[in-house]
């Protein structure tokens, strides 16, 4: 049987240094955070056929595309891979009838279902609530073990609840 416990330094040495890396990595590059969080246009489409996710990034990532001025895009197809939803950078209305016209170029007829608009005062009001919620949780674990069980072992679990976060973060910045 493997002695996990024997090991422990070991444990805390890699798993520190992950997280060492991490926020190193976090201080310089930052959080490659999603356009929910940030600011952009969720734009919401049908194709006249069916489309692959790599056939849309590669107009999106065209020299064109980038001409326009879209420079960060993610995008999903529903189950018959013909109405797709694509999230852009925030772009103004001409410059998403150039970004169709650029899809309906290149990928056949394409019709605009939908378009909504996430500004920056959105995305910072769920990174404030998403820390609340951090900052509750661990507030709720604390308490609730401290009752339930003993002080140390409510202590250890918030510490493994930070040490989860600090490697997520690792893990996307």
């Amino acid at each position: 049987m493997y002695n996990i416990i024997g090991r422990r330094k070991a444990f805390y040495l890699i798993s520190g240094v992950f997280i060492l890396i991490g926020l190193i990595s976090l201080a310089f590059r930052g959080l490659n955070l999603g356009i929910d969080f940030t600011s952009g246009t969720l734009i919401q489409m049908e194709f006249g056929r069916t489309v692959e996710i790599s056939e849309i990034e590669e107009v999106l990532g065209s020299p064109e595309a980038e001409e326009l001025g879209i420079s960060k895009f993610s995008v999903r197809l529903d189950s018959t891979r013909r109405i797709a939803m694509v999230r852009v950078n925030p772009i103004s209305g001409a410059v998403q009838n150039s970004m169709m016209d650029l899809l309906s170029e290149r990928l056949g007829p394409v019709t605009e279902l939908s378009t909504d608009q996430v500004d920056p005062i959105v995305g910072q009001e769920l990174v404030k609530k998403t820390v609340y919620a951090l900052i509750l949780a661990s507030f709720g674990i604390l308490v609730y073990v401290s009752l339930r069980f003993e002080p140390r072992f409510a202590v250890a679990g918030v510490l493994a609840l930070i040490h989860d976060v600090l490697v997520v973060l690792s893990v996307f910045s």
